[in-house]
């Protein structure tokens, strides 16, 4: 074996050690209870910022480049430095938690916050890019030479020593509310995710799916849709749905006829609503629950609803434009449904085990997360062919871990921003401008958020992007009148489109590098197919019963979801420009207006959008159906 292969593979060993050691440690203090204190978050940082350069160094000895070695000295180097510098961080806690000892860092406590700050923002540039830890350079710029700038941004002054002190040696900066989240459950919902992708769902799903579209039109693509929806519930995450299914989907869809871009586009979309779907939701949905200070079943009831619209609307745009394609499958599936779901069936019980923990015996999310945990062991016992073994449990324990280092290090990154706008008080300086500038009018200073969150996009991931716009934005919102949950739902769709924009695009990346596809045009058209889908915040705003909060019947709620249903899928004909055959530009504009009208007013004025998507509806119902002869995707 080559010297470096040697040196791969032992350190690659190594991460996967700790991974499986976190996950365990993790599991145990579920169970038994969370290290005192500040402890619990020191050691899952450290842990998650040792492997992630230990992977990092693993990553450039296999690539074999001209500065591999130099790389793997640096990170190797970095995973020494997080150790040293954890260790002392947990000898000190105790000192960090004493709001009485503000105002009294030595000098070797100022140097460990500097390294701490580093390997964060390090880390966060080797695993999320370089705009995020940019912005946290600048956002710390700000907090020492602020105080210069000229009224409204000037701030009072704040020194270096004090500046660090916030950020490492508070329980406001680093070690903060997001790193308390994604260092007690966040990672267990993370590890259900890994532990049900074990199991063999993701087989479940696709060979289902398969069998109920065998005779669709563009059967593939909507067994992408419908697969990643399922694994959208217990993932909660884009990327990870996006590197299981879509390994087996696009390879489907591409032998379909469909070109690579658009196959790509379609599985990124799909898996994007794994940010949405509960109960899982994606990682800025845990946050939610602590900053609006509602339990997160809560969150996950508000979600149920908008969460299948936007599989709705995602399912429609493919099914347009599967139709104006002519485009078939070319596969048969082999089995029977029955014979599918006799076999794995019972994988989908802990979906709903979890469903129930969260929203109905409203246990604590950490219980609740544990016990499904277990229950995916145990229920996957009850057939032998889907038992989990012990490799597979320990396969589940280390991806689980590894699902969850990018998570820590985005909340350590967002414990800076947090602490940035906490001590200059520019948070609420930018939340009363934007109020200001709206002057008092709410649809203004949604589409104020909507395209701030969206320039933000394309710098920034989900988590970032949402932790901004929640402290910046949020309380503008609900002072003009919004529901808490629902400003803050509204952000948090919002932020998610990052996953399909560029030059972010993370899910766009993973589906094109399986597509072989270029990744520019997979994001053009994953942008086209999810349109529609910027209509369904303003929906739920503006009708809070899509929630299910406020007052409302079940008889008008069920009306509201049939208007947005209706509205979403003449938004799709207007987006694709074909029902039965072309649709005229004349009648795509007046379908448009339409399908705003109904997706965002209430039901009494959505009836006139309705009214006026008829004419095109009228015209296509006369129209035989016809495949375009040119299947190409614009």
């Amino acid at each position: 074996m080559p010297v470096d292969t040697f040196k791969a593979a032992l350190i690659g060993r190594l991460a996967a050690g700790l991974a499986i050691a976190l996950s365990v440690f993790h599991l145990l203090t579920a169970t038994f209870g969370q290290l005192p204190g500040l402890q619990q978050r020191v050691v899952h940082l450290t842990v998650a910022l040792t492997v992630v350069f230990l992977l990092q160094a693993d990553k450039a000895l296999r690539s074999k480049a001209n500065a591999a070695q130099l790389r793997v000295a640096l990170n190797l180097m970095l995973a020494l430095l997080a150790v040293a510098v954890g260790t002392y961080t947990f000898a000190v806690e105790a000192q960090i938690s004493d709001a009485s000892r503000v105002g009294t860092m030595t000098v070797d406590q100022i140097l460990m916050g500097v390294l701490l700050i580093v390997l964060c923002l390090e880390a966060a540039r080797q695993t999320l890019g370089m705009a995020f830890p940019m912005l946290a350079l600048l956002g710390i710029a700000y907090i020492i030479w602020g105080g210069d700038l000229p009224a409204p941004f000037d701030h009072p002054p704040v020194s270096f020593k004090r500046t660090i002190e916030f950020l490492y040696f508070s329980a406001e900066g680093i070690l903060g509310l997001a790193l308390g989240v994604s260092s007690t459950y966040l990672i267990l919902f993370v590890m259900f995710g890994a532990f049900m992708s074990q199991s063999g769902l993701g087989d479940l799903t696709v060979g289902l799916s398969r069998i109920w579209f065998a005779k669709s039109i563009g059967g593939e693509a909507k067994v992408a849709v419908v697969s990643s929806g399922v694994m959208a519930a217990v993932t909660g995450s884009d990327m990870a749905n996006a590197a299981s299914t879509g390994a087996v989907t696009i390879p489907l869809m591409i032998r379909s006829g469909y070109p690579r871009s658009f196959a790509a586009a379609v599985e990124a979309v799909a898996s994007n609503g794994a940010q949405y779907m509960p109960p899982v939701l994606g990682t800025a949905a845990f946050l939610m629950a602590e900053i609006v200070r509602v339990p997160y079943g809560e969150v996950v009831l508000a979600a149920i609803i908008p969460g299948l619209l936007f599989y709705v609307l995602v399912y429609a745009v493919i099914h347009l434009r599967s139709a104006r394609l002519g485009i078939h499958n070319t596969e048969p599936p082999s089995g029977t449904a029955g014979e599918i779901f006799r076999a794995k069936g019972h994988l989908l019980l802990p979906i709903f085990v979890l469903l129930y923990f969260v929203a109905i015996a409203d246990l604590s999310v950490t219980t609740a997360a544990l016990y499904s945990i277990a229950a995916v062991v145990v229920i996957a016992f009850f057939r032998r062919a889907t038992r989990m073994s012990l490799p597979s449990i320990v396969t589940a324990l280390r991806e689980g871990a590894y699902g969850a280092l990018g998570i820590a290090v985005a909340c350590a990154v967002v414990g800076i921003m947090m602490g940035i706008f906490g001590v200059t008080g520019l948070g609420l300086k930018l939340s009363g401008a934007l109020v200001d500038l709206a002057n008092g009018n709410v649809t203004v200073l949604l589409l104020l958020t909507a395209i701030t969150s969206l320039i933000l996009g394309t710098g920034l991931p989900t988590l970032p992007n949402y932790i901004i716009l929640a402290i910046l934005v949020a309380p503008a919102l609900t002072q003009l009148g919004i529901d808490p949950l629902a400003a803050h739902l509204f952000i948090f769709y919002f932020g998610n489109v990052s996953s399909v924009t560029p030059p972010v695009a993370l899910s766009v990346i993973i589906t094109a590098n399986i597509a072989k596809a270029d990744f520019w045009e997979s994001c053009w058209i994953s942008i086209r197919l999810s349109l529609a889908t910027f209509l369904l915040p303003f929906a739920f705003v503006y009708d809070p019963s899509l929630l299910m909060r406020g007052e409302f019947s079940v008889l008008s709620l069920s009306v509201a979801v049939v208007l947005k249903c209706a509205g979403l899928l003449v938004a799709g004909v207007a987006i694709e420009g074909y029902w039965r055959t072309r649709v005229a530009w004349a009648w795509r504009a007046l379908a448009g207006i339409g399908a705003v009208v109904l997706v965002v007013a209430p039901p009494a004025i959505g009836v006139a959008g309705a009214l006026l998507a008829i004419p095109m509806l009228w015209t296509q119902l006369r129209t035989s159906r016809l495949p375009e002869t040119q299947p190409r995707i614009p």
